[in-house]
């Protein structure tokens, strides 16, 4: 396990050597009851996959939650981008979260009052990306959204909800996107199409993608796989 040390600037570019994206080493998260999940140790380089597969109740929420920095773990080790992302304080965390990593969680959240393109443009400015109008109404036909552009995101269905959350998390183009359950409000084609979606762009544009879930329809489009129990 190759373990990288360094700090971050706000505002920096990070870049690591040999590709290397993300590698975790002993992650374990206590909690009151007493009960402990201790993860497997795994690294990723730029455009490699994971799949995390297992049952509801197993852990793997959590461990998303370990990797987007939004849960301390008890013990263990994590390097992003050559960064010791778990001594970075809170406010540098939000900070390099927003510029590095696209989350997908598994309830959606948007600005009610603003309509589904102006939930994209937003997401743009506060990750200090130059807004970009054509990129996204490029991602919104990319998965059938194009018709509700100018719609209050209230209005969308449960599935579009989850579409628009993912074309969210891509827009800013992320070194690293996490996707809980991202198919699950998802009949078989969309969910092919969105999985395809994701792997398209950590080609293109270099990043790790790791996606936790429990729906055995997206193991075929997977070549490493992490199975929790």
């Amino acid at each position: 396990m190759i373990l990288i040390s360094g700090s971050w600037i706000p505002g920096e570019i990070c870049t690591c050597q040999d590709d290397l994206m993300l590698s975790c080493t002993g992650l374990r998260k206590n909690f009151k009851n007493g009960k402990s999940l201790v993860f497997p140790d795994f690294e990723l380089k730029a455009a490699e996959e994971l799949l995390i597969l297992g049952p509801s109740g197993c852990g793997k929420t959590t461990l998303l939650n370990i990797l987007a920095g939004l849960l301390k773990p008890d013990a263990g080790l994590m390097t992003f981008l050559g960064i010791d992302f778990l001594a970075l304080s809170a406010s540098e965390m939000d900070h390099f979260r927003g510029k590095n990593i696209g989350l997908c969680l598994q309830k959606p959240v948007f600005i009610r009052a603003l309509s589904v393109l102006d939930n994209l443009l937003l997401s743009q400015r506060l990750a200090g990306v130059d807004q970009n109008r054509s990129e996204a109404i490029c991602l919104l036909k990319e998965l059938n959204l194009e018709s509700t552009a100018d719609q209050n995101t209230e209005r969308l269905s449960a599935g579009e909800r989850q579409r628009l959350m993912f074309i969210r998390a891509l827009i800013n183009h992320p070194k690293l996107i996490l996707a809980d359950e991202p198919t699950s409000a998802l009949d078989d084609y969309n969910a092919q199409v969105l999985i395809k979606m994701l792997k398209s762009h950590c080609v293109q544009h270099g990043a790790a993608l790791i996606v936790v879930t429990h729906d055995q329809r997206v193991k075929s489009h997977f070549n490493q796989m992490i199975i929790l129990s």
